[in-house]
């Protein structure tokens, strides 16, 4: 399902990455925060691990910080080296085709003082702990001593409409000229998240169906994100309920934002 949704249907999910860049600069901005608050310099490396098509890794370019960005899907990083370009950015950020899970040969000679991944993203997706747990360490191996790995805006159990997804509701999201109808259901017994995106092009006061997608992720909470960040090798510092307002964490208001360091 995760081929789907960023190999073969890639161009679905492109539609709600650009959209989502018409608040890029607002979450660069509140993260240049965070990365201000634990002395994250602009000559440091960072490395915005499932980085999409880059709205962040560009904003962050933007405000001088040196950032690499590396995602499964080549449609996203084509587009991001596309916007890097247009934002004259493209000298100040390196936008790289690859797996997560091969971090360790592809860094295999650099250090990063920050990893980050936002908007729920990576972890989870395999359905499997195991495999997180491993992606966790391969994180912590690219990462320099006293460096720092961030999880941003991140689903947590604690975070989920129980109701809504009982009740099986659909939402409705305007994406411009496009409209996204989505449906969540939850399997507790595995905390699983079954969602399905239809995709439709607006004609005047009609929709035409394009196109749907549909995958799955495990949901984890807090506790449990943080254990296996633990057993990685990390040590947590701070959880925030946001990192514009820098609100302490409070489980069932917010989605998850913790950082940890090496």
């Amino acid at each position: 399902m995760i081929d789907e949704l960023f190999l073969d249907k890639a161009h679905l999910f492109l539609i709600v990455l650009n959209h989502r860049w018409q608040g890029a600069r607002g979450e660069a901005e509140h993260l240049a925060r965070l990365l201000r608050r634990y002395k994250i310099k602009p000559g440091d490396r960072i490395l915005d691990l499932g980085c999409g098509n880059g709205r962040i890794a560009i904003n962050l370019a933007m405000m001088g910080y040196r950032v690499t960005g590396l995602d499964y899907s080549n449609l996203f990083i084509e587009d991001a080296v596309e916007k890097s370009r247009k934002y004259n950015v493209y000298d100040k950020v390196e936008f790289i085709h690859g797996n997560a899970f091969d971090i360790d040969k592809i860094f295999n000679r650099e250090k990063f003082k920050l990893v980050f991944m936002y908007w729920t993203t990576l972890i989870g997706y395999s359905l499997d702990p195991a495999k997180d747990l491993e992606l966790l360490k391969k994180i912590h191996g690219i990462v320099e001593e006293g460096g720092y790995f961030m999880l941003l805006n991140h689903a947590s159990i604690e975070s989920l409409d129980y109701r809504a997804l009982e009740e099986g509701v659909s939402h409705y999201k305007d994406l411009d000229e496009y409209a996204l109808i989505s449906k969540a259901t939850y399997e507790p017994a595995r905390s699983i998240l079954h969602i399905s995106w239809r995709f439709y092009r607006k004609m005047n006061e009609d929709l035409m169906f394009i196109g749907e997608v549909s995958y799955d992720i495990k949901i984890y909470s807090m506790h449990e994100i943080v254990e296996m960040s633990e057993k990685a090798g990390w040590k947590l510092i701070d959880a925030y309920c946001s990192i514009k307002t820098m609100e302490p964490y409070k489980p069932g208001r917010c989605s998850l934002n913790i950082v940890f360091t090496k």
